[in-house]
């Protein structure tokens, strides 16, 4: 059946710092080709991960889907970011 095999999990977090540009999210610059960290540097940041794994063989096969969301509020100098991964594969072991 089709539930004994679907596994569904959800994170969020929330973090918020008492100063100004404590969070920093090198990632999407890496993805856009620079590499200044201040760029993205912000005041709070909310990170939210749905994931999906579907055991095919029980725990030696399954397929894997999981999207993160990440916002961060760059407060007054303007380092706001909004964006998403997704990562889809198979995993295996014997």
């Amino acid at each position: 059946m089709i539930e004994d095999k679907l596994e569904l999990v959800t994170r969020y977090q929330f973090a918020d710092s008492d100063g100004a540009d404590e969070y920093m999210r090198a990632e999407p610059l890496r993805a856009r080709g620079r590499t200044s960290r201040t760029a993205v540097a912000a005041t709070n940041t909310t990170p939210s991960t749905a994931s999906a794994n579907y055991y095919i063989l029980d725990h030696r096969l399954r397929e894997a889907d999981d999207r993160r969301q990440y916002v961060l509020d760059g407060g007054g100098d303007g380092g706001d970011y909004a964006g998403w991964t997704w990562v889809s594969g198979i995993r295996m072991y014997w």
